[in-house]
């Protein structure tokens, strides 16, 4: 289960982006989209709404998208893809179109973007279909700084296990689903005592739903089960009074119905953590709390509630050598195992960072794919990406999720989450460096993820590297290319109301050459070479993919 601990402790206070400074806790329904937005900028019949969300019409921006795409691919199939057509070559156009909306007003604030695309298979007319995205975040601030409303979503087609992947993103390769998450909620945040301690409580209901893919679904046999997730929290951190001895309190309880724990599970959790600031470069940290975790007949095996539920406590060192640089690292004992979590993150230069963080979770899989849309992780995401805390905005957003940060997989069909529905004790390795020097901006990122699964004590380890350039040629003309590598020990897949399979794993080679031209202000061109190979140690050895794709998009 997710057990929310209380933040952090921040090594200099501060007002947080105002879709980070609530808890990290869940976050908009997708009608955010199609309600909240048309009603910001209607006219004289939407003016008690705008006064309402405390908007004028300059707060809000509202774009919409046309494009159309040319792929030519010599394997329709995708690397994996297994079949008499699945070698062949096709040729697969593409038509759509999207919309974006970003709102910044003085109570409400929205970003988000939703997609629909058509892909029509030119030889293979059976793998043509159709395709949605969508991320968008959104709050407002219903009493002044007192009480607020959030919600968040996504939407997207990913692959579910170790079928088929893809060079493009696109329908009909097979081993696909149509994921969508969501969560909404309010927060309370109240100051006690004036600057004795502040405090924050919130309420989420959260849901996780897994559609058939109009072309090259998984199937219903591999499909995950749907889930709804009730999650409460309330912490008492110090206030302003307190500068050297910083203190919290905090508490929360969730419970699950749905997924593989079909009979409901769930988690309560209390700890109190405290950090004393030996001098402005050195922090004592400390915790102790207890974790009480409750699995359902099919989710408890060689890994039982008492294994997981107990006293938890850690101890650690804050290191703050300069205003640019956070580093902290906590040893302990939770989840019935050696605890070990650290973060940094080092600012060192004004183009260039460094971060990275090593955590551990007990969480079912529509909890993990909650994670990707919380205020949390679209502040650390921005962060990632830019290189620097830039604000929220939607391109931004788009950048984000067009390269799968939010999520884990998010639309990269190279992404080694496998949807197992289950729960699973998880280690998280993840690290990143951005730089820009001139007109080019480079980034690489690497992740080590664990997954052990509790009914049968499965296990599997992900690596995943990605190195990115982009460069600026001109005013209108940007160059980039990105190579990624990933590789799995062993690779689990199932759910635990069947079986838990675990196969020999794959490995997969991404790269990725583009170039893309500004023509007007409402035109872009772009075209762009793509690679996969994939080892697949337990199925179909080795295949690769190339697509070559030539794209143009209109903006109204």
């Amino acid at each position: 289960m997710i057990v929310v601990r209380t933040p952090s402790f921040p090594a200099s206070a501060g007002r947080l982006p105002s879709l980070a400074r609530r808890l990290a806790a869940p976050s908009a329904a997708s009608a955010i989209l199609a309600v909240l937005a048309p009603l910001a900028v209607a006219p004289a019949a939407a003016q008690d709404r705008q006064e309402f969300l405390g908007l004028t019409p300059g707060d809000v921006q509202i774009n919409a998208s046309g494009f159309g795409e040319v792929t030519l691919t010599d394997r329709a199939g995708g690397a994996g893809g297994t079949g008499d057509d699945a070698s062949s070559g096709d040729v697969i156009t593409t038509v759509g179109a999207g919309v974006t909306a970003s709102v910044d007003g003085a109570r409400s604030t929205l970003v988000g973007t939703y997609r629909a695309s058509y892909d029509q298979y030119l030889s293979q007319s059976d793998r043509s279909g159709y395709r949605q995205s969508l991320l968008a975040s959104g709050n407002h601030e219903l009493i002044d700084e007192h009480l607020f409303f959030d919600a968040s979503a996504s939407m997207s087609t990913r692959f579910a296990g170790l079928g088929a992947a893809s060079a493009t993103d696109r329908a009909g390769v097979g081993n696909q689903t149509q994921a969508i998450s969501w969560s909404l909620g309010p927060t309370w945040q109240q100051r006690v005592g004036g600057s004795f301690a502040n405090l924050n409580a919130s309420y989420r209901l959260a849901g996780t739903a897994f559609f058939a893919a109009s072309s090259g679904d998984v199937g219903d046999s591999e499909r995950p089960d749907n889930g709804i997730i009730h999650n409460a929290t309330v912490a008492l951190n110090s206030g302003s009074d307190f500068t050297r001895l910083r203190w919290s309190l905090g508490g929360s309880w969730q419970t699950q119905t749905g997924g593989g724990d079909d009979g409901g599970s769930g988690s309560r959790s209390v700890v109190a953590s405290t950090e004393y600031r030996i001098d402005r470069r050195f922090g004592l940290l400390g915790s102790v709390g207890y974790d009480d975790v409750q699995l359902t007949d099919q989710a408890e095996g060689v890994i039982s509630e008492a294994d997981l539920s107990g006293l938890s406590w850690t101890v650690g060192l804050r290191f703050n050598p300069s205003p640019r640089t956070d580093m902290q690292a906590e040893y302990g004992q939770r989840f019935g195992d050696p605890y070990y979590s650290g973060t940094v993150n080092w600012r060192v230069t004004a183009r260039t960072s460094v971060s990275a963080s090593y955590r551990t979770d007990v969480q079912t899989l529509q909890e993990a794919l909650l994670v990707g849309i919380t205020p949390e992780c679209l502040s650390a995401g921005l962060s990632a990406v830019g290189g620097e805390d830039v604000p929220i905005t939607v391109d931004c957003l788009l950048d984000l999720f067009n390269t799968g940060v939010l999520s884990p997989g998010g639309v990269d069909p190279t992404a080694p989450f496998t949807l197992v529905d289950g729960t699973a004790r998880t280690q998280t390795f993840r690290a990143a460096i951005n730089t820009q020097r001139e007109r080019t901006t480079y980034s690489l990122n690497g992740s080590v993820t664990q997954r052990e699964f509790t009914i049968n004590g499965a296990e599997d380890t992900t690596y995943s590297v990605t190195g990115t350039a982009s460069r600026n040629l001109d005013e209108q003309t940007t160059g980039s290319v990105s190579i990624s590598y990933t590789a799995s020990d062993n690779t689990v897949t199932g759910n635990e109301d069947t079986a838990l399979v675990t196969s020999d794993g794959s490995t997969s080679l991404r790269g990725r050459l583009s170039l893309s031209h500004q023509f007007a202000d409402d035109l872009n061109g772009s075209v762009s070479y793509s690679h996969l190979r994939r080892d697949d140690n337990s199925n179909s050895g080795s295949t690769s993919e190339n697509a070559l794709v030539a794209r143009f998009t209109v903006t109204f």
